[in-house]
């Protein structure tokens, strides 16, 4: 379970860092964007995400946590009613505040909580810490896919065509020719289909829909 804890946290830190990754060699302005109301500027997202960490394992494990402001809990909730309310997604891109440099640094606060906590026993005392670890990761990850897909709709609209990335994709990356695959009629079985192991590997995760 130690060695588990070691790479979740490794883990944990790559999924932080790779998220700001794909926010490098953009401007400020192109955070901001966001094209329909089904759509979030990235800076939103950036913020979400640490949100999410902050809400469901620093406020109600953490003590001495202080909040780094008390407006992010209404500003960055983007669908948790349980939680309270949530600004308006279609008027995310209105939120000039809290600027982009406030953001990581919002970032940067839970990292370093969140980094303490997994270099504690905490996770392999309390399984909802872990549970939670877990599903923030993989809710981050999500969230990275929608950063681009997010952006990418944004840049369609600018008659000047910008791109996100000029570098050509790399070779393995180019879809395959579509072929036709024979299978048999009749109802199939898809999805996971056990249950969550108690103190499972990080690899093991799969969201409800999935099973």
């Amino acid at each position: 379970m130690e060695e588990c804890i070691r790479t979740l946290s490794s883990t944990f830190k790559e999924t932080r860092d790779q998220t700001e990754r794909l926010c490098v060699g953009l401007d400020i302005e192109d955070l901001c964007l966001q094209g329909m109301c089904d759509t979030s500027p990235l800076k939103w997202h950036l913020a979400h995400t640490s949100w999410f960490f902050e809400t469901f394992i620093l406020k109600p494990f953490v003590k001495t946590y202080t909040p780094y402001h008390p407006g992010f809990e209404y500003l960055f909730n983007s669908y948790y009613n349980g939680i309270g309310q949530q600004y308006p997604r279609a008027q995310r891109s209105l939120l000039s505040r809290p600027t982009v440099k406030q953001v990581y640094e919002y970032r940067r606060q839970v990292t370093t909580q969140l980094l303490e906590i997994l270099s504690s026993d905490q996770p392999l005392q309390n399984q909802a810490i872990y549970s939670r670890l877990i599903l923030g990761i993989n809710h981050e990850q999500q969230h990275q896919e929608l950063m681009l897909t997010d952006l990418k709709y944004s840049f369609s609209l600018n008659p000047l065509s910008p791109c996100y990335n000029h570098d050509p994709l790399p070779q393995s990356a180019a879809a395959n020719p579509l072929t036709y695959s024979e299978h048999a009629g009749g109802q199939v079985s898809i999805g996971r289909n056990h249950p969550e192991p108690k103190n499972s590997s990080y690899g093991s995760f799969s969201f409800d829909n999935e099973g």
